[in-house]
């Protein structure tokens, strides 16, 4: 078909099916004001934690150090879902219950402001976070598209939706903006698409958001990414693009492992998320200097970001 993208580590067949189930995008813009304020919060809890020794992810990251400091956030974060960086450095978070974006200091675990999506409160799955030229996006296991720009502290902003053609049996669980092909990605935990059996999809959607139907970008080989390691399942819960290597890197709280793959979905190198430290790791984001950040859900508890500073920048 047209346009699209499909590399993979194996031939897949009948992405046509997938593709003519997808080509239907619509989007309904709702119209808000600003009506309500919410109190931000803080912690300044930080645990360093020893951990075992990483796998190498890429040359630039050498995971052997044997402390990762770990910061503890605010209890409304204990459901942390999806990280997101802005080009200045900044951290951005969500849980997956309610339209609110946290910034969040990831040297102290403290939220430096929130604000939400409005006029009223919007309760849906969220699953991922991404950011591009000034406009935020939330995605839905479902993968409805939230389009929104930043608010000022305990501000409530408009915002519009867009339907991508995937739905609940996809599950998408992942979502990072792609700056090569202006689109955002979207990484699916369960059903891959028709006939994709063994592996998992990642999605792309162009943006403007409606502009183009939703492509699969990419799938990846089920065999190649559990016999790495001694789990036998990886379920993706975020995905990101190193800003410097242009790498995908992948993470899997059903499976706690991190995969490494080119823009060309080879899979590079792969790790363990060892799940004394990673009880549920499901965001991740990279910043600007090459620092790693995954959030890990609560579990019963207050929620967990670890940062990797890359070693030889």
């Amino acid at each position: 078909m047209p346009g699209l993208l499909f590399a993979c580590s194996r031939s897949e067949p009948g992405f046509e099916n997938s593709a003519d189930r997808l080509a239907s995008n619509s989007n309904s813009e709702v119209s808000t004001e600003s009506t309500e304020s919410i109190s931000p919060s803080n912690s300044d809890d930080i645990v360093d934690t020893e951990t075992a020794d990483f796998n190498t992810a890429e040359p630039l990251y050498k995971f052997s150090s044997s402390k990762v400091r770990g910061v503890k956030l605010p209890k409304e974060l204990a459901e942390i879902s999806g990280l997101a960086c802005s080009p200045d450095g900044r951290l951005f978070a969500h849980n997956d219950e309610v339209g609110t974006i946290y910034e969040i200091d990831p040297a102290a675990g403290s939220v430096v402001k929130n604000w939400r999506l409005g006029p009223q409160k919007v309760k849906e799955d969220f699953e991922g976070i991404a950011f591009n030229n000034g406009v935020f996006f939330l995605t839905t296991s479902n993968g409805d598209i939230y389009r929104f720009t930043e608010g000022t502290n305990g501000e409530t902003v408009s915002y519009t939706t867009f339907t991508s053609g995937l739905s609940e049996k996809n599950n998408v669980e992942g979502l990072c903006y792609d700056a090569a092909t202006n689109a955002l990605l979207l990484a699916c935990k369960d059903d891959p698409g028709d006939e994709l059996e063994d592996s998992r999809a990642i999605y792309r959607v162009a943006l403007p958001l409606g502009s183009a139907a939703t492509e699969l970008y990419l799938t990846l080989s089920l065999e190649d990414l559990t016999s790495w390691n001694s789990n036998s399942e990886f379920r993706p819960s975020g995905i990101e693009i190193h800003p410097a290597t242009q790498s995908l890197y992948v993470i899997a709280a059903r499976g706690n492992s991190l995969a490494v793959l080119t823009s060309a979905g080879i899979l590079q190198s792969q790790f363990d998320l060892p799940k004394k430290l990673h009880a549920q790791p499901e965001g991740i984001s990279i910043a600007p200097n090459g620092t790693v950040y995954i959030a890990n859900e609560g579990s019963g508890g207050r929620a967990l970001l670890y940062s990797f500073a890359p070693d030889d920048w």
